[in-house]
């Protein structure tokens, strides 16, 4: 997707695959996350590489775990690290 905003081109996009077999508890999953905040500017962009596991509890809730690798421009979020693992539990209503 393209955009201008307040005169800066920016460009982005993400990309999300999953596959749950029917009857089954568990969901792997990958995404992709692109952004470049200034399309005339260097080390504005951002790029992000998910993997995750999902486990469904049951029908209102589920167990995640998932790992990022983070290539982020200098310019983008400095500071900010290259990779992360993060678990989540979420209620589903």
């Amino acid at each position: 997707m393209a955009a201008t905003d307040g005169g800066i081109e920016k460009n982005g996009g993400y990309l999300t695959v999953a596959y749950r077999k029917a009857g089954s508890a568990s969901q792997p999953y990958l995404r992709i996350d692109i952004e470049d905040q200034n399309t005339n500017a260097p080390n504005t962009n951002y790029q992000r590489l998910t993997a995750g596991y999902a486990y469904y509890l049951n029908p209102t809730s589920k167990v995640s775990l998932e790992f990022e690798s983070i290539d982020a421009g200098a310019n983008f979020a400095p500071g900010q690290p290259n990779s992360r693992l993060t678990g989540q539990y979420q209620i589903i209503f």
